[in-house]
């Protein structure tokens, strides 16, 4: 089964809203990857977009639904029913508490919600409040897993035994605290999704922010740590290096790798007999 893996490193849209943000989405899906007949010889596809993508302003997932252009989301991917879409989380009101959640779309319907486990910096300020919620499904044999930023340093939140990952979406805000840091911060994102993406023999798909300040009032700087790894690559040269871990470009751009589930299954074949009781 050949596997099509897309991250989005979108621009920051200041004071624009969710109907604006899905529309710059829909544009990019229509304009850039049907024309490209992205989806066409692959049997499933993953899109990712970055942390907050769809606001921190906390709303109910309603409000989100009865968006226009979400109902146009929707019929996009009726359409492309091999795709699965996360277009990045969303401050969420859930009953009297405040979640970070990222929607997974998939054949026109919501197949469930990222949560984030443990908020950081500012969110928390924002009284965003810490989940137990844990995404895992199956689709077409695929078994996939998905975390939201800072829960990827968590390991504990991934079991290996009694749920086994392909896959695992990430949207993401990699920021640091100045505009110097900017590399760091994606050295640092490309050291933590190898080591997931090894760890789990997984392939793990980072979706950020374009390099860009994010507060009027701070130095704070997303760094573009959109990354795709490959958990099967070896290297002998950089040339090979780069085939197996993809980042994309500093501007707003995507960056995308086509994987086979058959590769990555012998691969975790090949880590169950090289590793004493390695699940």
């Amino acid at each position: 089964m050949e596997l099509l893996f897309v991250s989005f490193q979108a621009p920051v849209f200041m004071g624009k809203g969710i109907n604006y943000k899905l529309g710059w989405i829909l544009n990019q899906l229509e304009n850039e990857l049907d024309k490209k007949n992205f989806f066409e010889d692959v049997d499933l596809s993953f899109i990712v977009l970055p942390e907050y993508f769809l606001g921190r302003k906390p709303r109910t997932y309603e409000e989100i639904k009865s968006s226009q252009n979400y109902g146009r989301l929707k019929d996009w991917s009726k359409e492309h029913d091999n795709v699965v879409i996360v277009p990045g989380s969303a401050a969420i009101y859930k009953k009297d508490k405040i979640l970070n959640q990222a929607p997974v779309v998939f054949e026109g319907k919501l197949l469930g919600l990222i949560t984030k486990n443990h908020p950081f910096g500012r969110e928390i300020e924002y009284g965003v409040l810490p989940s137990e919620e844990i995404f895992y499904t199956t689709i077409k044999k695929v078994r996939l897993g998905g975390v939201i930023c800072a829960d990827l340093w968590y390991p504990n939140l991934f079991d290996r035994k009694k749920r086994p990952l392909d896959v695992i979406l990430v949207p993401i805000q990699a920021v640091v605290p100045s505009r110097d840091l900017i590399d760091y911060g994606r050295f640092l994102w490309q050291s933590l999704t190898v080591t997931r993406s090894k760890e789990q023999v997984a392939v793990v798909v980072s979706a950020d922010l374009a390099p860009t300040k994010l507060y009027s009032d701070t130095d704070w700087y997303t760094s573009g740590a959109s990354y795709i790894i490959d958990p099967t690559f070896r290297f002998t040269n950089q040339n090979e290096f780069h085939q197996g871990i993809k980042n994309c470009k500093k501007k707003s751009d995507f960056c995308y790798m086509k994987i086979s589930l058959e590769k990555i299954h012998e691969y975790k074949e090949y880590r169950r007999k090289m590793f004493y009781n390695y699940s």
